[in-house]
């Protein structure tokens, strides 16, 4: 219960760690392995990497890689981590449903990096198996303010995101769908990636009417059925730069999702279309997008893949 329940099984191990398992592990030829990828000289810290950092190579991972290992409970438990909760972003607007929230999330399950059967994502996996009416832990934790719909809904919203990066912006746009009964709100445009537009696109009939209330355009791009050099939800958002470049001084800019490749590569092609439309360098779209930011015009609630 204690290692299924309150501990990191999947964390990786740290160089020291590893250092520190040498003298619990039996094998001649095992303990020599491990002493070289120990190692804090260049050619240890090189090996590291290359067999263990890069593999994101666990604690679990090494007991089954060197069958003579055999830490103490004390020690393996000196060396979990306590587990984290998981967060998500609500993919629901109050507005819209009061005292209730949704959730997107993929469940997590693909061959493991270190090449030792399947890794499983801890809580969506466990948000898999549980069944209506149970209870499960959780709490809603106040997001970052700044990471919300403008209050004036004058404004346009630009919305970029791939994947379960959508959820925040479905309670954007229930949220706008909900003012747009009593105000005019300025129309959005929603640039969203996802695999197959018959395997993951997600919520396409909601999208299909705030399109018809005239509340959002809805760009998507889809990586296994590329629209010519259309793969990427940034090479969607340069196809329409010039439907981009006519709200570019008013809009509200947020970003969700990747923040390995999508994010970086949707923030240079901004860059690219700003610089387009004024003429000026490379440099100072990058100084205008850093204005942006500072000004409040662009956010972005992005994570490491």
């Amino acid at each position: 219960s204690l290692l299924t329940r309150y501990v990191e099984l999947r964390r990786p191990i740290t160089q020291g760690q590893l250092r520190a398992l040498v003298e619990h592990t039996a094998c001649p030829p095992e303990r020599e392995k491990l002493r070289r990828w120990s190692d804090t000289g260049k050619e240890g810290q090189e090996a590291f990497q290359e067999h263990v950092g890069e593999k994101l190579i666990s604690l679990y991972d090494l007991v089954q890689m060197f069958p003579s290992m055999k830490p103490g409970f004390d020690v393996v438990l000196s060396m979990l981590h306590p587990l984290q909760p998981r967060y998500y972003s609500i993919a629901s607007s109050s507005l819209a449903s009061p005292g209730a929230c949704d959730l997107i999330v993929s469940v997590l399950e693909q061959p493991a990096s270190s090449g030792q059967g399947q890794f499983k994502g801890v809580c969506s996996n466990y948000l898999a198996r549980v069944s209506e009416g149970d209870s499960v832990l959780a709490w809603v934790k106040r997001p970052n303010p700044s990471f919300a719909p403008p209050e004036d809904v004058s404004k346009p919203m630009i919305l970029i995101g791939a994947g379960t990066g959508f959820a925040p912006f479905r309670g954007f746009l229930q949220e706008r769908s909900v003012q747009s009964e009593q105000s005019d709100c300025a129309k959005s445009m929603l640039f969203f990636g996802c695999d197959h537009p018959e395997v993951d696109f997600l919520y396409e009939g909601e999208l299909r009417e705030w399109a018809e209330q005239e509340l959002v355009s809805v760009f998507p791009a889809f990586s296994e059925k590329p629209d010519g050099d259309v793969m990427f939800v940034q090479h969607r958002l340069w196809q329409e730069r010039e439907l981009v470049k006519t709200v570019l001084d008013e809009a509200v800019f947020y970003i969700c999702g990747d923040g390995r490749y999508m994010a970086p590569a949707v923030i240079e092609t901004l860059c690219r279309i700003y610089a387009e439309k004024t003429g000026c360098s490379t440099e100072e779209a990058e100084d205008w997008l850093r204005g942006m930011r500072h000004s409040g015009r662009l956010y972005e609630d992005v994570w490491a893949g």
